[in-house]
């Protein structure tokens, strides 16, 4: 089970897109025309895996804030930077206490909505971005990846000194160069410095192995069942041994 989004009406759709898209900095990912009732245009954040839905009905009804409804929270690296913008706007917002364990304020948006906005914890966000391998050939790597992640693709690819290539999602990508010498892969079995495995996280690992043992792939070493998780490892036609991951949810 996971959240998917959480509607709000509002009463003049330019200016609630004005402050949630212009100001607070998400964005539009669909929108859909309900005939003469209404319009729903769905937003999001970096992630994409939540979205707020804004619901405006063509009537021109008024609404009453509820009070049972409390506020939506977003996340931000910068709250005095954000403190500052509200503050040239002249909007009314409050702010925790000092003696707060977390700092933030809340403001409203043009409905009268409350909007907190939180400083992050480490003010910093961290994530690999790519991997980058040297392999006897480009086409042998691909066909590997392309067994393993089905979605991925080719995000660029070209020839300097060598072939090269990036293949993998919109976010995360594995770099893939050509060798120039041809010598055999002479791994340290973990014993000496060395890269030994890179790891990704999948959602299904049954499907993974079942796609790989089906190419005729060979997996590497066995790992039992852990409370919260799974893991399962292949080596390529190359050598290089990958390492699979599914977390399971509680």
């Amino acid at each position: 089970m996971q959240l998917a989004h959480t509607m709000l009406r509002v009463r003049d759709l330019e200016k609630s897109l004005n402050f949630y898209v212009n100001f607070l900095g998400l964005r539009e990912v669909r929108r859909k025309v309900l005939g003469d009732e209404a319009t729903l245009v769905f937003l999001t954040d970096a992630s994409g895996h939540y979205h707020l839905e804004l619901t405006h009905n063509h009537d021109g009804r008024d609404y009453k804030l509820g009070s049972q409804f409390g506020h939506i929270a977003l996340t931000t690296d910068d709250l005095d930077s954000f403190i500052r913008k509200v503050i040239a706007k002249d909007w009314w917002y409050r702010e925790s206490k000092p003696s707060s364990t977390s700092r933030y304020i809340f403001v409203h948006d043009p409905d009268g909505y409350d909007i907190e906005i939180l400083q992050s914890q480490s003010g910093e966000t961290f994530a690999v971005e790519h991997a980058n391998i040297t392999v006897k050939s480009i086409e042998r790597a691909v066909k590997f990846f392309e067994c393993a992640f089905p979605t991925w693709r080719v995000r660029d690819q070209g020839e300097s000194k060598r072939k090269w290539l990036h293949f993998g999602g919109d976010t995360d990508y594995v770099a893939i160069e050509e060798a120039l010498i041809d010598q055999p892969l002479d791994r340290g079995e973990y014993l000496r410095p060395d890269i030994n495995h890179i790891g990704f996280t999948v959602s299904d690992l049954a499907a993974v192995k079942s796609r790989l043992l089906g190419a005729g792939y060979r997996e590497g070493m066995h790992v039992e069942p852990e409370e919260g998780w799974l893991r399962a490892y292949f080596f390529d036609e190359d050598g290089f041994e990958w390492e699979f991951i599914e977390y399971l949810l509680k």
